[in-house]
């Protein structure tokens, strides 16, 4: 009922224009009553605060419209509710635009007093964050169809002990979040510790889990009190306890199989060394050898077996990226980090959401279910093609992504000040510098 209310008093692209350059007949976005020294922190958390983040932009998107202002201890911030608006301003800040993740000053104060500069480029924007990036893309995003195979091995390990674990040993959402561990480790490293399986975890990893869990939670807490990190409360405190638990862990066990992997990429290279000199000398001995493997490096999964020595299913990210040769092994057991922390995180968080709005649309359920059967008829899920012969699994996907998304709003910091015009010929104007969200709960 609220979604409807809120689409058919904002129509879709409410805005219709922004301007590069401030007019004279801007005014300031409208906002609650702003309070000396702590701005509208009385009316944020008289909405519910950070345990009902997502409830209190609703509310102000009722109140105040798809443009309004917050104002938390100093900390100013423009809220936009229409994505094609925001997604202008990004456009309009060239190659490099400032992104979300630069808003996220807990993480970035760890990383930066801990001097962890390859995670910390995650967080950048301009060319170090691109040199990030590409240091990763080949091997993690544009390749992440060759993952697929070792991913369905762990699935299908995960689904049969999902019954019997969540029914006797772990909770539902505990053990969501271990899933997810399990299959972003089995992309990281090659296979799973099976933090799912009772009888076979171990401390450390569950550790691992729960650190994770907990400084996630306790970023969102942090964000909006910011006097906790200045004062360092006990609130701070737990979040760095955390934060040093999950890098120590990521870090040693990234370290391992990058190590692993060079090793056995060097005990690949010596015969091949051996080869290249027969290969000068004796070239009429080994000859006969090259039909062979002309005929294996047909097949694109086989050539990627062929190129990178593993004992995987698929190359795992690390042996990919120690294959690479790009960065050195320190830097690769840096970023293990960051990235099996946010994989753990977000992936946990749209899994128990999408096996929430299914239960609660036992309809929907079971239409899946018959999609599943008869398309994989018992199978696993190992290949583009099937992905893409199963449509009503991917609406399903992305309309519970749509409806409860992992945040309910997206920020960054402007480069440049923009005019943002409404229909009713409003304009609101937004200085350079200032940090804007997206709110994800009130699409028009």
């Amino acid at each position: 009922a609220g979604s409807t209310l809120l689409l058919t008093r904002y129509p879709a692209s409410s805005f219709s224009a922004i301007s590069p350059t401030p007019s004279k007949l801007t005014k300031d976005p409208p906002a609650p009553f702003k309070w000396p020294i702590l701005g509208t922190l009385p009316d944020f958390l008289s909405r519910g605060g950070i345990d009902k983040f997502a409830e209190v932009h609703e509310s102000m998107y009722r109140d105040f419209g798809p443009v309004y202002s917050m104002s938390i201890l100093g900390d100013d911030t423009i809220v936009l509710c229409d994505p094609i608006i925001f997604d202008s301003i990004l456009r309009k800040e060239g190659k490099f635009p400032i992104g979300g993740t630069e808003g996220v000053s807990t993480f970035i104060d760890y990383y930066e007093e801990n001097n962890v500069t390859m995670a910390l480029n995650m967080f950048q924007s301009g060319p170090e964050w691109k040199e990030w990036r590409d240091s990763l893309n080949p091997d993690m995003f544009a390749a992440w169809t060759t993952y697929l195979p070792s991913i369905a091995q762990t699935c299908r390990k995960i689904s049969d002990v999902a019954g019997y674990e969540v029914s006797e040993n772990i909770a539902f959402v505990d053990f969501i979040s271990r899933a997810a561990f399990d299959m972003f480790e089995t992309v990281m490293y090659g296979s799973s510790s099976f933090t799912t399986n009772s009888k076979v975890a171990k401390p450390e990893d569950i550790e691992f889990v729960m650190a994770s869990q907990a400084a996630f939670d306790i970023t969102g807490a942090l964000l909006s009190n910011p006097m906790e990190k200045l004062f360092e409360g006990d609130l701070y405190k737990k979040f760095v306890v955390n934060m040093d638990k999950t890098f120590s862990f990521a870090r040693k066990r990234t370290k391992k199989y990058a190590d692993l992997a060079l090793m056995d990429q060097q005990q690949v290279q010596q015969p091949q060394r051996s080869r290249q000199f027969k290969q000068f000398f004796f070239a009429d001995e080994v000859s006969a050898d090259a039909g062979v493997d002309e005929e294996s490096s047909k097949c694109p999964v086989q050539k990627i077996r062929n190129a990178i020595p593993t004992k995987f299913v698929n190359p795992s990210f690390i042996e990919r990226l120690v294959h690479r040769g790009e960065l050195n092994n320190e830097d690769i057991s840096e970023i293990g980090a960051p990235l099996l922390m946010a994989g753990v995180d977000t992936t946990a968080y749209v899994m128990s959401w999408l096996y929430l709005n299914l239960a609660s649309n036992p309809d929907v359920q079971t239409k899946l279910a018959e999609e599943l059967h008869s398309v994989l008829k018992g199978a696993d899920l190992t290949t583009v093609e099937q992905m893409d012969s199963l449509p009503y699994l991917r609406a399903c996907i992305r309309e519970s992504h749509r409806l409860t998304p992992p945040v309910p709003i997206q920020a960054k910091k402007l480069k440049q000040e923009v005019d943002i015009v409404l229909p009713n010929g409003d304009i609101y104007h937004v200085e350079a510098g200032k940090r804007i969200f997206l709110n994800l709960r009130a699409f028009p």
